[in-house]
């Protein structure tokens, strides 16, 4: 039994010297966690679990960067508007071609009439062209208008207009004769939709307003936003309208005079060349930065059903159950928010954004853009999928611990587990490869060689009974990773040596639980808890010491900190500066500052120095320190000797020599004062007080005749004050 033990504390030794002694954890369990990675046929349900998302299917490649448009004819024809071309297509079944070929470089409007006549909105030079199923285009309206964001037609043929920047609705009638329908006073008309009751509904860029437009010039604000954009906008069939908001960053581009600064609406943008508290929040119970989707109930009474702060969404659309989908730009995913407000990814597409999305004969369809794809949503769930986690940085090469995870509802094929690690903040091939399955979820342990950063990928299979749009048969609910970090020295920024006479006097911090803290009256056990306990008792925090005067005092300070959030002790040291050993002041010290009582000390100059140790918080093999020496200092308890001459008189006139010495402080000023008066300061003979010995000399003129007094004091660097005097009469 000796002999294993010994064993088993080399080990243990060996392993110390490399690694810090508190393992950190990383748990992946929450939707926000999961949000940050990436999926690919894998969804993440309404409770924050990955399943199989729905199947994803390529239909059709516009060859074009970006789609901004898209329309579905009584046929189930889809034609989409694209980008930086002004191209537009239709896509029927698997197969699409090019329908027109527009001057503009964005067609960011589509609509279709009664007559399956299609209308063309561009942008920059706004201009509206009517197009036949063969591709004819003609020049329908242009309403000297930069941009056209948007269009919509009635029942009667009517096409109304969305532009920009003078922010005016135009309703143009079958024969192309248009006028202004409503002028909304701010920048960009960015999005239209029709109410139950008929009314046009109209989102802004500028103020992020909505109103309801019941007939010419006339309109109500339904909403004023927090954002700036109102992005798109739809109707459920009961009547509660969905808008999507947007804001940007700051720097909006100035808008046409008499207009609210606005930033130019949103389009999809070309290719650019884990805590201790754990805390979930509900969609849409807090402001976004970038992003809020509303519901306005018939009452118009507004609600926040999502946000973020850092992805967009670019388009809209309401299931019959009242699920709200949205497009957005974070990895071109397409989401669903329950009525609940619960969110879901129901599948990510290989591009960056999800700009359109189009319902045609009961299925699902996702214009992307980078690059410009049409996708179908299968009915069924994918074969198969992947989900690579977000990267963790452990801030330190570290060793790895146990994988864990947990699986709802398990059956056939489970989802498997592999990591990979490497030193770079992006995956790249310098990374290890990535490891093979992980079988036990109970704890495997991670193969992947110690390093700063990880990833984890969970593979998933469909079952032989797979079937449905998703099941939670076999939903990854969270993956644990746990992981020591590389044992590192501490680091002691500065050191700060105080004027003479400053001393700290620590402020007591009464126990306002009224009892015994953490590790009992005197913390035996506190060092020992996890940090996240021990917290509780450092929630409120130490107030920094008072600062007094004290004669002979010298205080020092410093700041210093762990790259592994180690606790520390200090031990402080001070030395003579003709000395060759340091002598030792204190130890085992938490505070990070020391009063020193120089009137104990002979006068001479001094230096501190400050050791801070990790010790606490690692093994003794393994402890490391860190020191650095502060300035020199003085101290100084002999007043300065000060040593006055006789006057010399002539008429009424005198003059003073005076010497004043120091023996380890410099002298710093000299004074004199004639028969109690006020204090005069008088330079050195050599123009700087900057020596241990300095000589000066008084004159006095047109005194009066009879007795005086003359007054000389000399203060140190220190501020130690020496004095004389002497008494002469002028005849």
């Amino acid at each position: 039994m000796h002999r294993i033990i010994t064993a088993l504390s080399v080990t243990l030794i060996v392993f110390s010297n490399l690694y810090s002694s508190q393992p950190e954890r990383w748990l992946v369990s929450t939707t926000q966690e999961f949000l940050a990675g990436d999926f690919k046929g894998v969804s993440l349900d309404s409770e924050g679990k990955l399943v199989l998302s729905p199947g994803l299917e390529a239909v059709y490649e516009t060859g074009q960067a970006l789609i901004h448009s898209a329309a579905v004819d009584p046929s189930g024809r889809i034609y989409l508007g694209t980008g930086n071309e002004g191209r537009i297509f239709a896509v029927s079944g698997q197969s699409g071609e090019q329908l027109a070929d527009l001057e503009e470089n964005g067609v960011f409007g589509l609509a279709i009439d009664n007559l399956n006549r299609i209308y063309a909105a561009t942008a920059p030079g706004g201009k509206v062209y009517r197009i036949d199923r063969q591709g004819n285009v003609e020049p329908f309206f242009d309403p000297r208008e930069k941009y056209i964001w948007d269009l919509k037609i009635d029942r009667d043929n009517n096409l109304y207009v969305a532009t920009g920047p003078k922010g005016i609705v135009y309703r143009v009638d079958p024969q192309g004769r248009g006028s202004v329908y409503y002028d909304s006073n701010d920048t960009h008309i960015t999005s239209l939709a029709f109410d139950l009751a008929g009314n046009l509904l109209a989102g802004s860029s500028g103020e992020g307003l909505i109103f309801r437009i019941d007939a010419k010039d006339k309109a109500f604000v339904l909403f004023d936003s927090t954002m700036e954009e109102i992005k798109s906008l739809a109707v459920d069939r009961y009547g509660n309208v969905f808008a999507v908001g947007l804001s940007y960053e700051p720097g909006a581009a100035p808008a046409a005079a008499g207009k609210t600064p606005a930033k130019k609406p949103a389009v999809p943008a070309a290719p650019s060349k884990n805590g201790d508290e754990d805390t979930i929040a509900v969609e849409g119970t807090r402001k976004g930065k970038k992003l809020e989707i509303y519901r306005i109930d018939r009452d118009s009474l507004v609600e926040t059903i999502y946000t973020a702060d850092a992805e967009m969404a670019f388009d809209l659309s309401v299931r019959d159950d009242g699920t709200v989908l949205a497009g957005t730009s974070n990895k071109g995913r397409v989401i669903a928010v329950s009525p609940r407000k619960l969110l879901r990814v129901l599948v990510q597409t290989p591009d960056d954004q999800v700009t359109r999305l189009i319902e045609s004969g009961g299925q699902l369809y996702a214009a992307s853009s980078n690059l410009g794809k049409l996708y179908r949503l299968s009915t069924e769930s994918a074969l198969k999928g992947s989900y690579e986690s977000d990267v963790l940085d452990a801030k330190i090469v570290s060793s790895w611990g146990n994988l864990r995870w947990r699986v709802g509802r398990p059956g056939e094929n489970p989802p498997l587990l592999h990591t990979r690690s490497g030193n770079t903040a992006k995956p790249d091939s310098t990374w290890s490869e990535w490891s093979e399955a992980y079988r036990d979820s109970d704890g495997s342990a991670v193969q992947s060689p110690a390093a700063r950063y990880l990833q984890w990928k969970a593979e998933f299979r469909s079952g032989s009974s797979s079937a449905g749009l998703t099941s939670d048969r076999n939903a990854l609910e969270s993956v644990e990773i746990s992981y020591l970090q590389r044992n590192m020295a501490p680091v002691i920024g500065e050191v700060t040596v105080h004027p003479p006479g400053t001393a700290f006097l620590k402020i007591p911090v009464s126990n306002q639980a009224g009892g015994g803290s953490l590790g009992g009256p005197d913390n035996a056990h506190l060092l020992s808890l996890p940090r996240s306990v021990r917290a509780l008792e450092t929630a409120t925090p130490t107030p920094p010491p008072r600062k007094v005067y004290v004669q002979g005092s010298r205080s020092v300070s410093w700041k210093a900190k762990d790259p592994n959030e180690d606790d520390l002790v200090y031990s402080v040291f001070y030395r003579g500066i003709d000395e060759q050993s340091w002598k030792l002041l204190a130890e085992n010290r938490t505070e990070d500052y020391y009063t020193l009582d120089g009137a104990s000390l002979p006068d001479g100059i001094y230096t501190f120095r400050i050791v801070a140790s990790d010790r606490p918080s690692n093994p003794p093999s393994s402890e490391l320190e860190a020191e650095l020496v502060s300035k020199s200092f003085v101290i100084s308890n002999t007043a300065p000797t000060v040593t006055l001459s006789q006057p010399r008189l002539q008429d009424r006139s005198a003059s003073f020599d005076f010497t004043a010495r120091t023996t380890a402080s410099l002298v710093y000023q000299a004074e004199f004062s004639l028969d109690a008066q006020a204090w005069r300061i008088v330079y050195p003979q050599d123009g700087i007080s900057d020596s241990l010995q300095e000589s000066f000399q008084v004159v006095m003129e047109n005194l009066s005749r009879g007795e005086h007094l003359l007054t000389v004091r000399v203060i140190d660097s220190i501020g130690n004050i020496g004095t004389a005097k002497a008494t002469f009469t002028v005849p």
